[in-house]
C-alpha cells in the first residue's frame, strides 16, 4: 500500500513535479493533494499531475493551520511535507502526531530559519573546528513548535568544491531533497528508526541517514544539470548511514 502524501507549499513546485514525475509501479508513494496559501506555480505543476490543489487564504496561522489539517484528512494523508515559508500551529502536528516533516537547506542545527542556504554556503569552508571545514547539506526533520527545532529524520551533506556558485550549491540542495524524500518515503513511515533531537547532534559529528536503495539515485539523477551530473553517483556516500 502506497504512502498518501500531502504537501503544503508556497514555492514554484519543483519538488512536487519531480516527485509525482519519478512515479512508477514499484513507488512507495502517491501524492494525495497539495495546498497552498497563494497564488504560486506549484498550483499548475500539481493541475498538469493531476493531483487534488487547494488554495487557503488566511493570514492568521492558526486558523489556516486548522483548515489545512481538515483538508489534509479530508484527502486521507498519511505523511504531511512542508515546503513552506510559514509557520504552521499546533493543528496540523498534533493531528499529524509524527509524520509531519519538513525540508530544511542546511545541516540543522546550524543555520535555521529563513535565507539558510545562503548563509550556510558563506559559511562553508570556514574551518571550525580546526581541521574541520563545514559542509552544506539538506535535513529531513520532523516539525514542531519551534522553527527548524523537530528531530532529525536524515541528513544528507556536500562539500563546497563540487557548488562553485550558489545556484550550483541550490541546485545539488534540490537533489538532496529529493533523495531524503524518497528514501524516507521508502524506508516506511513508522519503520523509521528513532530520530535524533538536533539540540544533540553536533554539525561536525555523526549523521544519521537512509542508504539509497538501487534505482533511486538514477530517478533523482534524472534530474541533475551541469556540473553536478556526475556527482550524483556520489549521493550513495552524501547520504550517509
Amino acid at each position: 500500500e502506497r504512502t498518501r502524501l500531502g504537501i503544503v507549499c508556497s514555492s514554484e513546485g519543483g519538488v512536487v513535479d519531480a516527485l509525482a514525475s519519478m512515479r512508477g509501479p514499484d513507488t512507495t508513494y502517491e501524492i494525495a493533494g497539495v495546498v497552498t496559501d497563494r497564488g504560486c506555480g506549484v498550483e499548475a505543476v500539481a493541475t498538469r499531475h493531476a493531483i487534488p490543489v487547494r488554495r487557503i487564504v488566511e493570514p492568521d496561522r492558526d486558523r489556516f493551520s486548522s483548515r489545512v489539517a481538515g483538508v489534509l484528512e479530508t484527502e486521507g494523508v498519511d505523511v504531511v511535507v512542508l515546503l513552506f515559508t510559514r509557520l504552521v500551529g499546533p493543528a496540523v502536528w498534533r493531528d499529524f502526531p509524527g509524520v509531519v516533516w519538513n525540508l530544511h537547506p542546511s545541516l540543522l542545527p546550524r543555520h535555521r530559519g529563513l535565507g539558510a542556504l545562503a548563509r550556510s554556503y558563506a559559511d562553508a569552508g570556514i574551518a571550525d573546528p580546526p581541521g574541520v571545514t563545514m559542509p552544506l547539506g539538506v535535513t529531513l526533520h520532523h516539525v514542531t513548535g519551534e522553527t527548524d527545532a523537530g528531530a532529525v529524520i536524515a541528513q544528507g551533506r556536500f562539500g563546497r568544491a563540487i557548488a562553485p556558485t550558489l545556484e550550483v550549491a541550490a541546485h545539488v540542495s534540490f537533489l538532496l531533497k529529493l533523495a531524503l524524500l524518497r528514501e524516507a518515503l521508502a524506508d516506511g513511515v513508522r519503520d523509521t528508526p528513532p530520530a535524533v533531537p538536533v539540540t544533540e547532534q553536533p554539525w561536525h559529528g555523526h549523521f544519521r541517514g537512509l542508504v539509497p536503495r538501487p534505482g533511486v539515485l538514477t530517478a533523482v539523477g534524472r534530474w541533475a544539470r551541469p556540473p553536478v551530473v556526475d556527482w550524483v553517483a556520489e549521493l550513495g556516500v552524501a547520504v550517509t548511514p
